[in-house]
């Protein structure tokens, strides 16, 4: 289960200036996620070989900068996740690095609803009943 994350030039879609986006490529369990990275660059600019910047690029270090930053921030939240134990998707990756309180109020809900079900068997039936009746 290893998870890859790179920067790619993505020529499959180009914009309306000719340039192509640079996107995080994700990959899990042999599926994949992009999320752009906010720059955008020429092909003709772009060494695919070693996926960055070619050196004659005049804002070369800046996207390099950009591009280190981006996947720190992934391959740490990778690792955060792993010491957690928390399993993950490429996906689920994405929206944890875009909205990091979305998985922990999902977790913490049902944290506390699975304590008050274990407290109290007669909150759970209510419930059941409660849920039964609106449909």
């Amino acid at each position: 289960m290893s998870t890859t994350i790179d920067v790619i030039c993505y020529k499959v879609r180009p914009l309306k200036n000719n340039e192509y986006p640079l996107m995080i490529r994700i990959s899990k369990d042999r599926k994949r996620k992009y999320k752009s990275i906010g720059l955008s660059i020429k092909e003709e600019d772009w060494d695919f070989s070693k996926s960055q910047p070619k050196p004659n690029v005049h804002n070369r270090e800046l996207i390099l900068k950009v591009m280190d930053d981006k996947l720190a921030e992934y391959r740490d939240t990778v690792l955060e996740y792993r010491a957690e134990g928390r399993d993950f998707t490429a996906s689920s990756l994405v929206e944890g690095i875009k909205n990091p309180q979305a998985l922990a109020s999902q977790c913490s809900f049902f944290y506390v609803f699975y304590e008050i079900i274990h407290d109290s068997p007669y909150l759970y039936f209510l419930i059941i009943i409660m849920l039964g009746s609106m449909h």
